[in-house]
């Protein structure tokens, strides 16, 4: 099932899946052109101070990044057993996604991803 049918989401968020293999992927852009990932070093994914995400293996979850030709600026979150996720269930989530590269090591914010946990 992919990430963007209505099923999955609940009003304009996301859910994720506690518990669960389900994927979030995403299409980074800037001015409508995918952005080239190829310099980002680290991206980490905040929920709060709390429970941060924090990944710094490009083709590996729980935050996947690609930056071949093809799949440029693609990001897919595997978040639904990692330990550093809220694991209450039916709350409402801004978590804000940020990455890292060598001209940027305080890193940069994205945005913020409207998350719903169930």
């Amino acid at each position: 099932m992919a990430s963007n049918d209505p099923e999955n989401f609940v009003g304009d968020r996301q859910i994720l899946w506690i518990g669960r293999n389900n994927s979030l992927d995403f299409l980074l852009k800037e001015d409508g052109t995918a952005i080239d990932l190829a310099a980002v070093t680290k991206m980490e994914l905040e929920f709060d101070s709390a429970h941060v995400v924090t990944d710094s293996t490009p083709g590996s979850y729980p935050i996947k990044w690609e930056f071949t030709p093809e799949v440029t600026g693609k990001v897919s979150l595997q978040l639904g057993n990692d330990e550093n996720v809220p694991t209450e269930l039916e709350k409402y989530y801004k978590a804000e996604l940020i990455l890292y590269d060598p001209t940027n090591e305080e890193g940069v914010t994205w945005g913020e991803i409207p998350l719903f946990t169930k």
